[in-house]
C-alpha cells in the first residue's frame, strides 16, 4: 500500500510512465488541443476543468465546493486543485490561461500548480496518485469525445 493524499490508499500495480515536464511549456492562444484530435475554446475548457473538479473531489473524497473555492484552503486540498490543473493542461493540453478560468485561478497559479506537482513526481508514490488521476481523466473525457461524436 502506498501512502495516502487527503484520506485515498493507493495500491501499485507496476511504474506508470511520466509526463515530461516539457509538456508544462506549451504555447497558450485561444484554443487547445484538446488530445482528441479537436481543439476548444475557453468556455469549453471551463466546462471541462469542471468535470475535471467532479472527478477529484471523487477520487480524493473531498468537496467539490473547497475544490472550488476561490480563497485560500488548506495544503491538502490546494494540492489536489493542483493535480487538476497540472492534469487538465499536461494531459488534456488545456492552454493554462483556460485552466486558470476554470479552476477560478490566474496564469500564474497555474503555472506554479504545474511546476510543482512535475517536481513533486519524483517521489514515487506521488507519482502512482498523479498517474491514476491522469489516466481516470483520459478515460473519463475520451468516453465524452466518443460519446459526443455518435451524437453528431
Amino acid at each position: 500500500m502506498l501512502n495516502t493524499l487527503a484520506g485515498v490508499s493507493i495500491h501499485d500495480g507496476g511504474s506508470p510512465a511520466r509526463s515530461g515536464a516539457a509538456e508544462i511549456d506549451r504555447e497558450n492562444n485561444d484554443d487547445a488541443d484538446f488530445g482528441f484530435g479537436h481543439s476548444v475554446g475557453t468556455a469549453e475548457a471551463v466546462e471541462i476543468c469542471d468535470g475535471i473538479i467532479d472527478l477529484l473531489a471523487v477520487f480524493f473524497n473531498v468537496s467539490g465546493r473547497q475544490l472550488r473555492s476561490s480563497k485560500r484552503t488548506v495544503k491538502p486540498v490546494s494540492r489536489i486543485r493542483q493535480i487538476g490543473m497540472y492534469v487538465a493542461h499536461v494531459t488534456l493540453g488545456l492552454k493554462m490561461v483556460a485552466v486558470g478560468a476554470g479552476f477560478g485561478r490566474d496564469k500564474s497559479t497555474v503555472v506554479h500548480a504545474c511546476h510543482t506537482i512535475e517536481d513533486m513526481r519524483d517521489d514515487e508514490d506521488f507519482n502512482v496518485i498523479v498517474s491514476r488521476v491522469e489516466h481516470l481523466v483520459t478515460i473519463a473525457f475520451s468516453l465524452n469525445c466518443r460519446s459526443e461524436q455518435r451524437n453528431v
